[in-house]
């Protein structure tokens, strides 16, 4: 049940990301548009830094909420940023009555933070990979 309702909700970014509202993230050489990511509970956001983004996955929430009968669990919920300034972090915070991530984070065993086209950055998950191969 929980699959169907989240396709709702990736059908509702689908469509918005048609009509030009929302500014996700462009990765890699061919500048993918990147802006869901779900992986079995756990839905993540990604956009760029304007409030029209914060904006548009408002109402993308409220009409998830209305659809389907369900609330967005506040307690769970933050909002984070990378290269983002604390001013707009807060404003952001308001507008979606989140938290602030306080602490960087990992999602799928990928430290998300700033600078990840940095050698160093990468360093402690090549040793992961490095330790799991040498056995």
């Amino acid at each position: 049940m929980f699959f169907i309702t989240v396709e709702g909700l990736s059908g509702a970014v689908r469509q918005v990301d048609k009509k030009c509202l929302l500014e996700g993230l462009k990765i890699g050489k061919n500048e993918v548009n990147i802006n869901l990511l779900q992986y079995a509970d756990d839905t993540m956001f990604l956009c760029n830094n304007n409030v029209q983004n914060i904006v548009t996955f408002k109402s993308i929430l409220r009409c998830f909420e209305v659809t389907y009968g369900l609330r967005v669990n506040l307690k769970k919920s933050f909002i984070g940023g990378i290269s983002v300034d604390l001013l707009n972090m807060q404003r952001y915070m308001a507008m979606l009555n989140y938290n602030i991530m306080k602490n960087l984070f990992t999602y799928l065993g990928v430290p998300i933070r700033g600078k990840q086209n940095k050698v160093l950055f990468w360093n402690g998950m090549l040793e992961k990979v490095r330790r799991k191969l040498s056995r």
